[in-house]
Parts: C-alpha cells; sequence; structure tokens
C-alpha cells in the first residue's frame, strides 16, 4: 500500500479517537463550568449580603454619632441659657432685696410684693426670717412655710448657715401648682433677711420644647428603612423615634435589646423588631439608650440587581473562558494529531531510509564482489566502477536532502544575491538533466524562451538546485522511454525586476489526487516502486518549495496518474543593469598549477587517509601525513616555518581532536603559525559543526565524502603562489 495512504488512515483512527475524547472533554469542561458559576455565584452572593450588613451597620454607626452629637450639643445650649436666665435671676433678686431693705416701711402688704413682683419682671417675691420661715410675700399662702416644707424650698437651706451665698435653683415644678419655675435667693443687705424670687422661664421652656429629644430625632436625615428610637433605660419607655406609631410604648424586657448597658460602650445585634428583621446599632447615653435599625430588606434591596449583573458577567466571563480553553485544547490536539502525524512520517521516513541506505550499500558491496571475480574482464570491470559510483552517487543525495531539510527548517540556509547568466545557468542544468535522461532513454527536450535580459542578480546556486531537482524527479519516476520537456520563459518586468517562469512536464507515472494535497509534505512519498534502482526519500519537493518561498517565488503542481506530471516555478529576479560585456580578447584562465604546494593531512581513519592523499598527490601536492590532532601540532612545530602551506584537518580523532589541534598549531610562536589556512574536512555537516571550525581558526569546512574539485579549488584560493 502506498505510505500516504496507511499514514491517512492512521490519521483517520486518530481523528475518530480525538473526537471522542473531545467530547468527553467538552462535557466535563460544562459541568466544571456549572459547578465554577455556581460556587462564585452563591460565594459572592454571601459575601455581597455580608458587605451589606457592614455597610448597613456602618450607616447606623454613622447615624448614632450624629444622634450623640445632637443631644451633647442640645445639652450644652441648655446649661448654658440656664446658667445666664440663674444669673440674670440673682440680679433680679438682688434688686429686690435692696428695694425691701431700704423701704421696708413700704411693704408691709401683699399688694405691696405684688406690685414690686411686676415692677421686677416676675411671678413671685417672698421674704424669709433668720430661721428659714416665710414671713411676708406676694403669695399670703405661703406665709409660715420654712425651708423644711419640703425640697423645692429645702434647696436654699444651706444658706441659713452661710450668709454669703446666694443661689438659683434649676426649673422646678412649684410644689404647689406644679408650675415650672425658676427660684433665685439672696441676704439682704442687714443679713436679717432673706429675700426669694420666683420666675417662669419662659425663654426656658421655649427653647426645651423646642429642642425636646423628638425633635432632634425628627431633624436627622434618614435613608429609606433606617429607624431612631430613644429609649428610657429606666423604664425601656420609647421617649422618640421616627415612627411616631411607637411613642410612648413600654418595651417589655422580652422585648429588650439589652437589660443593662454600659455607659460608652456600642452594641451591635441583628434582631427581629417591630415585625421585621433589622441590623441594630445601640448606645446608652445618660439616661437614654440610643438604637439606630436598618431593616436588613432595605439594606439588601439592590442585591438581587446587583447579584444579576454579576451573574451576567460571570456568565459571560466563563463562555469566554470556556471558549478560549477550548479553543486551546483543540489547539493543543491539532498539534498533538499533527505531532503523532509527524511521528508517523518520520517513522516510515526512518524505516525508508533504512532500506535505501542498506539497498546502495549492498549494491556497492556486491558490485565489489562481482569485481573481483571479474578480475580479469575489463569491460566488466568498468561496468562495476560505474554502478558503484551510481550507488554512492544515491547515497551522497540521500544525506544532502535529509541535511539541506534540517537546514531550511533551522533556519540556516540563506539564499545569495549575486549576478549571474541566465542562459549559461539554464544551458548548464539542461544539459545535466538530459545525461540523466540518457541513462534510462527517457528523451529530454530544452525550450528555452527569448529572455530579454540574461544578465540577472538572485541566487544561482539555489536556482540550479531546484531545476536540477524537479527535472532529476521527472526522469526518475518516468517511464521507460518517457519524455521531459523543460521550458522557460519571461513573464514581466517591472521596478528593475525581471519575473521568470520555469516548467517541466514529463510523460512518467503522476500523482493520485489524494497525495497531491501531501506532494510538498517533508517525508511525503507515494511510489515506492519508482522504476529506477534506488526510490526517494519524499524530501525532493519539500526542498524545492522551500528553497522557492526564500528566494520569494511560488510552485505549483499538477499531475494526473499514468499521464505524467507538470510543476512550474515562479521566481523574480533584479535585472543586473551594472553588467558590461568582456573584452573579445579576454580568455579564462587556466586553474592554477598545485605543483610544489606542501599539505599537511591529518586523518585517523587509513581509508580516508589513502583517498585524500591518492587525490591531493594526482594534482602534484606534497603530502606530509598525522593520524591525530597532537601528532599534527608536534609535526607542525618540528617542522621549519612556511614548510606546510595548507592543513587538512579531519575533526573527531583520537588522542586530541581537530578543534583543539587546530588552536594549539595557530597559537604557537612561529611567524606562520597565525596565518597557516587550516581546512576542516570531516562528516559534521550541521550548522553548529561548521560554526566550531570557524571559532577554531579553520577558513574552509568540507564535508566529506571529499569532492575532488572542491578540494583542489579551496586550495587555490588560500595559497598564495
Amino acid at each position: 500500500m502506498a505510505d500516504s495512504g496507511r499514514i491517512e488512515k492512521k490519521k483517520d483512527r486518530q481523528t475518530n479517537q480525538a473526537d471522542m475524547g473531545q467530547k468527553r472533554r467538552s462535557h466535563r469542561m460544562n459541568i466544571t463550568a456549572l459547578l465554577i458559576f455556581l460556587f462564585l455565584f452563591i460565594g459572592c452572593s454571601l459575601l455581597q449580603f455580608a458587605n451589606n450588613r457592614q455597610n448597613a451597620q456602618k450607616s447606623c454607626g454613622l447615624m448614632l454619632d450624629q444622634m450623640k452629637e445632637l443631644i451633647t450639643e442640645n445639652e450644652r445650649s441648655f446649661q448654658q441659657l440656664e446658667d445666664t436666665l440663674k444669673e440674670e435671676y440673682t440680679i433680679r433678686a438682688n434688686i429686690a432685696a435692696d428695694y425691701i431693705a431700704h423701704g421696708w416701711e413700704d411693704y408691709k402688704e401683699a399688694d405691696d410684693f405684688v406690685a414690686l413682683a411686676k415692677l421686677l419682671g416676675v411671678d413671685e417675691v417672698h421674704v424669709f426670717d433668720e430661721k428659714g420661715k416665710i414671713i411676708n410675700g406676694s403669695v399670703p399662702k405661703y406665709y409660715g412655710f420654712t425651708m423644711d416644707s419640703g425640697e423645692q424650698i429645702g434647696f436654699f437651706k444651706p444658706m441659713l448657715s452661710d450668709h454669703t451665698l446666694s443661689l438659683c435653683q434649676d426649673v422646678t415644678p412649684n410644689t404647689a401648682e406644679g408650675k415650672p419655675m425658676m427660684y433665685a435667693m439672696v441676704w439682704a443687705e442687714n443679713d436679717n433677711a432673706l429675700v426669694q424670687i420666683g420666675v417662669t422661664p419662659d425663654r426656658l421652656l421655649e427653647w426645651m420644647q423646642s429642642s425636646d429629644i423628638s425633635k432632634i430625632v425628627g431633624r436627622l436625615p434618614l435613608v429609606e428603612g433606617m429607624s431612631i428610637y430613644v429609649v428610657e433605660n429606666a423604664t425601656g419607655t420609647v421617649l422618640a423615634a421616627t415612627n411616631d406609631d411607637i411613642l410612648g410604648y413600654e418595651i417589655f424586657p422580652e422585648d429588650r435589646i439589652q437589660d443593662s448597658l454600659e455607659e460608652e460602650k456600642r452594641y451591635q445585634k441583628t434582631v427581629s423588631f417591630q415585625s421585621s428583621s433589622r441590623y441594630v446599632v445601640y448606645e446608652k447615653m445618660g439616661e437614654y439608650d440610643i438604637l439606630v435599625s436598618y431593616k436588613i430588606r432595605a439594606a439588601n434591596k439592590t442585591l438581587p440587581l446587583s447579584m444579576a449583573e454579576f451573574a451576567l458577567i460571570l456568565i459571560a466571563a466563563l463562555l469566554l473562558l470556556t471558549r478560549v480553553t477550548r479553543s486551546y485544547i483543540n489547539y493543543l490536539e491539532r498539534q498533538g494529531r499533527e505531532l503523532r502525524t509527524s511521528n508517523i512520517a518520520k517513522t516510515d521516513f526512518l524505516r525508508r531510509m533504512s532500506h535505501d541506505i542498506r539497498t546502495p550499500l549492498n549494491g556497492i558491496r556486491g558490485v565489489t564482489a562481482i569485481a573481483e571475480y571479474y578480475a580479469d574482464d575489463m569491460e566488466k570491470q568498468a561496468e562495476c566502477r560505474h554502478k558503484v559510483m551510481q550507488a554512492s552517487g544515491f547515497l551522497m543525495e540521500l544525506v544532502n536532502n535529509v541535511l539541506n531539510m534540517n537546514k531550511l527548517e533551522s533556519g540556516e540556509m540563506k539564499p545569495e544575491n549575486k549576478p549571474f547568466d541566465l542562459i549559461e545557468l539554464l544551458t548548464e542544468t539542461a544539459s545535466i538533466i538530459e545525461m540523466q535522461g540518457q541513462e534510462y532513454a527517457i528523451h529530454f527536450q530544452m525550450q528555452m524562451g527569448k529572455h530579454k535580459y540574461r544578465h540577472l542578480i538572485g541566487s544561482p546556486l539555489y536556482l540550479k538546485q531546484v531545476l536540477q531537482n524537479i527535472g532529476g524527479n521527472a526522469v526518475k519516476y518516468n517511464r521507460a522511454g518517457g519524455a521531459v520537456t523543460f521550458a522557460s520563459e519571461d513573464v514581466s518586468y517591472s521596478d528593475g525586476r525581471a519575473v521568470i517562469k520555469f516548467t517541466c512536464t514529463d510523460t512518467g507515472r503522476g500523482m493520485s489526487r489524494e497525495f497531491l494535497v501531501h506532494a510538498f509534505e517533508p517525508f511525503s512519498q507515494e511510489n515506492t516502486d519508482a522504476r529506477t534502482t534506488f526510490t526517494g526519500t519524499g524530501l525532493g519537493l519539500a526542498i524545492t518549495k522551500q528553497m522557492v518561498e526564500l528566494m520569494e517565488g511560488t510552485i505549483s503542481l499538477k499531475s494526473e496518474q499514468n499521464v505524467g506530471t507538470t510543476i512550474s516555478v515562479t521566481i523574480p529576479f533584479r535585472i543586473d543593469v551594472d553588467y558590461t560585456e568582456p573584452q573579445e580578447d579576454a580568455k579564462p584562465a587556466d586553474a592554477a598549477s598545485l605543483e610544489g604546494v606542501h599539505v599537511l593531512l591529518v586523518e585517523d581513519n587509513e581509508l580516508n587517509m589513502e583517498i585524500a592523499e591518492f587525490l591531493l598527490k594526482k594534482a602534484g601536492i606534497t603530502v606530509t601525513t598525522a593520524y591525530n590532532g597532537q601528532e599534527a601540532v608536534d609535526v607542525f612545530r618540528t617542522k621549519a616555518a612556511g614548510t606546510f602551506d595548507v592543513i587538512l584537518m579531519d575533526v573527531m580523532m583520537p588522542v586530541m581532536d581537530g578543534l583543539t589541534a587546530a588552536k594549539e598549531i595557530h597559537a604557537t610562536n612561529r611567524v606562520d603559525a597565525a596565518e597557516i589556512p587550516i581546512f576542516a574536512m570531516t562528516a559534521n555537516a550541521f550548522y553548529d559543526d561548521v560554526r566550531q571550525s570557524r571559532e577554531a581558526g579553520m577558513v574552509e569546512h568540507l564535508s566529506k565524502p571529499i569532492q575532488e574539485q572542491e578540494l583542489l579549488d579551496a586550495i587555490r584560493r588560500h595559497v598564495k603562489r
């Protein structure tokens, strides 16, 4: 079965399992979201209720403070007015005493004292003897009363023993009539009699009426649901309240908030009072118990609306959270599926790699055995050598594709930007593809367009590899006696840029519709039974697509099974406006001779040493060998300065690795040590390997297997001759 079909079936199974798992997770998420909603809603409701209670009690406390301040201020004002009246009435008593002392003979009858009272603006005037008995005055019925006759008149008894005293009594109900009166008493000038006046304190009574405790309660600004009660703590009688219906109501012991309260201590309770539950804050203040209550229902009036708003916000937040969470879970599931799919593809890739590596290795070993058997047959020997080169070439392509894919995925590969000749590049590429086709009897046709600009600026290396990849695939997956047509044409010119389209059409096996959507994915491969001896890795088209995109181009694919495939690549290039034609007599310089060049070759593998030594000596180069890094350092230091022109250094070696050896050589205290070019010649071909060799002071990084021309060109670049 085709690899893509197997991968698709695995993906379908995984998708079904993922769908079932997603439904279960979705159900769990919904239940979790509901539980979270209920928990948060109930919790926030309780918190809001507690907060409302705290606010209500705080409001009651503030109102209680205002009430206390008003009562205190009221008492202070009352006391000030009463003290003022006492001073005034004492003065009037002194005036009355003066009148009587200086005109004693004129005050014999009650009418005389009534006239004096009227003159002084008082209600009563009486005269007491030294023993405290009323002997005369404006009210005859009081004659004969002594200071022992009652509590009211007894207030002045201390004056009998202290003639310096003058007293004025607080507002007191008249003993006989119950009328509120204020009495002031002074000694007459000769200290033989006491003079008392009695006054109805109209101003004080008016003030007391206007500043009654009920009036104070009425002046306070209350919010809905709040009430104030002033209770006489001795009897439990409600003296003042915001609700007049309760005035005079006596709170029975079972209704009392608390039987005995401490002065200046504040209390808080939740009680049922007047048919409703209330928060109550109360405090004892003198003879009063002051209570401020707040109906619980009124305190929580906005709770339903607040909780409804909170519920809407919470639902919206949970929906958003659920959506984001579900989206993130779906993202993770997609990533997981893609990872599993990628792992499946990579597993299949490793399986194919194992097959594709072992197949040419088996071919190389088998063909070598055949060559040994036909040792005297030169024609057979040549055939075997050709097959060995073919198998090793495939292995090289296999490794290069894997390395290129890794570099592309890690972002290490960057397209160059240099001038090139489009016609020459197309001609060279067509020649290579044509030679590949000849080996398999594939007819090749090149349809090169009439390009307005042949001298362009871009990445000739990438372009050549892209064209060779699609052309090589057209040959590899073609049928016997098939055809490959390669064409190029100009698409547009603008702003100093030329857009070129390259098209490769073959008559090969083609691809199924199902596979076309995966054709550019890494490790994807449909036909595992290609006509060629060795199959591919499934990386060619993926690498080609990424290279095209790095050059800011596009690639498209059309294919039909058993009909063929057409691949189109469109790439923009800058026009080389600075190009100048070379002089007619200019001739290409011959490659510089390497005769007399002396190379220090450092390699721990004898076979690799033999191959490299052969290539060097074939070019006329003198070779000195060393089998590890330490030996290379020792050889360099024992030879005279200038002995070696180049050092070829393997990296992974025993005793001392090539990187350390390169640093040791460059650190040698000798005139040629710092400048001698050292090449890394290693099987390590990744970006980090190249970086490490550069950091060690190596000027070239040659990846194994060593290409003869690449090696010799590198030596020519660095040998100063």
